[in-house]
C-alpha cells in the first residue's frame, strides 16, 4: 500500500476540518435566520389574532396589524402575501394544536370525562385562539376556501371523538340514548361553543369556568346513563 507524504497528508486533514468548520457555521447561520425570522412572525400572528378576535377579520387592515406588532406594514408583507394568507398561519397553528383526538381512560366513561377536561383546559389556557374558531367559523360561514374547511375539520374530529366515545360505550353496555352517537357529537360540539362563549361573556372567571364544565359533564352523562 502506497502512503502519502506527510505534508500532504496534513494539507488534506486541514482541508476536510476547514470544510467542517464551514458546514457547522453555515448549519449555525441557518439556525440564527430561522430564529430571526420566528419573532417577526410569531409577533404579527399573534397581533392579528387578537384583532381578528376584537374586530372581526374583514374588519381589520394590515396596517393595525403592523402597528400592533409593531412592526412595518412592509414587514408585515415580506412575511405574508395577503391578510388571508396571514389568517390561514394563524388558523393552522390552531389546528395544530387543538386537543381532538380520543385521551386515554378506563373505559368509555372516563374516556368522555377525560375529553371534556381535556377541551376545557385548552380553552382555559388559550381563549383567544377558541374564540377565534368560534368567530371565524360563523364569518366565513358561506364561503368554502382552505381556511373556513380547517375550521370545519377542527369541529368534525370534535364531534367525531365524541360519537367514536359514545359507540364504544354503548356497544358494551356502559352508555344507552335513543340518540345516535351523530347526534349527540353534534350536541356536545353546539354546548362546547355556548358553554365557552357564556364563559368567555362572564369575563373568563375561573370559578365559573369550573361550574360550566361540571355542568356539561353532568348532563352528557345523565342523557347517556343506562336504565
Amino acid at each position: 500500500m502506497k502512503l502519502e507524504p506527510k505534508a500532504d497528508r496534513k494539507s488534506a486533514a486541514g482541508k476536510e476540518a476547514a470544510s467542517g468548520s464551514l458546514r457547522l457555521a453555515t448549519l449555525a447561520n441557518a439556525r440564527r435566520s430561522r430564529k430571526s425570522d420566528e419573532a417577526p412572525v410569531d409577533r404579527i400572528c399573534d397581533a392579528a389574532l387578537e384583532l381578528f378576535v376584537k374586530k372581526g377579520y374583514r374588519a381589520t387592515t394590515i396596517d393595525e396589524i403592523a402597528k400592533r406588532g409593531r412592526l412595518t406594514k412592509g414587514a408585515v408583507y415580506y412575511y405574508f402575501q395577503s391578510k388571508a394568507e396571514l389568517l390561514d398561519e394563524i388558523v393552522e397553528r390552531v389546528k395544530n394544536d387543538y386537543p381532538c383526538g380520543i385521551p386515554e381512560g378506563n373505559g368509555p366513561q372516563e374516556k368522555l370525562v377525560n375529553f371534556f377536561h381535556t377541551q376545557a383546559k385548552w380553552a382555559v389556557e388559550r381563549p383567544t385562539n377558541l374564540l377565534l374558531m368560534i368567530l371565524m367559523s360563523v364569518e366565513f360561514k358561506d364561503t368554502k376556501n382552505e381556511t373556513k374547511l380547517k375550521i370545519d375539520r377542527i369541529y368534525a374530529e370534535m364531534s367525531n371523538a365524541i360519537a367514536e366515545i359514545v359507540d364504544e360505550g354503548k356497544a358494551s353496555g356502559v352508555f344507552s340514548s335513543p340518540l345516535s352517537s351523530k347526534q349527540l357529537g353534534a350536541f356536545y360540539v353546539a354546548a362546547h361553543d355556548g358553554m365557552m362563549l357564556e364563559w368567555y361573556r362572564g369575563g373568563r372567571k375561573p370559578q365559573k369556568g369550573v361550574e360550566l364544565i361540571q355542568t356539561l359533564r353532568t348532563s352528557m352523562l345523565a342523557a347517556l346513563a343506562v336504565t
